[in-house]
């Protein structure tokens, strides 16, 4: 390790070789696809590469180090799924619903204060606007929300009460407490 810290290829071909095929057997039982367990355990020798400094010997094996990167680099990917899996669940309800494009029109607000508003809702992250979208132009509740998109309701709830305060804060309503949405 320490001459690959050094930045030794061919040490760091050595420890490949030794490694590689248990931290991608690892990986295909963590992920269940090897294309997905290649890529991420390319992703794993390359932090390897790059923060081979950091590898301290008394806290465990080099074959530890490298599972405990490949793992952390498994659990990001499995997360950021869960999440583009979550924003398409939303994403569909939206469309199944028929919620329009343009709720702000739609709320029956007037001229100036929807052209007010409309660039507020844009800005929005898209989490915040898709559960704005479900409440008010879809009618949904915040736990059918929860049902559909599969976040638990406290997450809808947060995110609700964050696009909400926004759109607030830009429409000039002062309130000292956001509940009711």
């Amino acid at each position: 390790m320490e001459r690959v810290a050094a930045g030794d290829a061919e040490a760091f071909e050595a420890l490949y070789d030794r490694h590689a095929r248990s931290v991608h057997s690892y990986l295909v039982a963590q992920l269940g696809r090897s294309g997905e367990a290649e890529e991420v355990c390319q992703d794993a020798f390359l932090a390897l590469w790059r923060h081979a400094s950091r590898f301290d010997p008394r806290r465990g094996s080099v074959r530890g180090w490298l599972i405990g990167i490949a793992r952390n680099q498994a659990l990001d990917r499995l997360r950021a799924q869960a999440r583009r899996a979550r924003a398409e669940a939303a994403a569909q309800a939206i469309a199944a619903l028929g919620v329009p494009e343009d709720i702000v029109s739609r709320a029956g607000t007037d001229r100036a204060e929807a052209a007010r508003l409309r660039p507020v809702l844009d800005d929005l992250p898209s989490e915040q606007r898709d559960a704005l979208l479900l409440v008010h132009a879809g009618g949904l509740t915040q736990r059918e929300i929860a049902q559909v998109t599969g976040l638990p309701l406290g997450t809808v709830k947060s995110r609700l009460r964050l696009g909400l305060a926004r759109v607030r804060a830009a429409a000039g309503v002062r309130t000292t407490s956001l509940t009711g949405c």
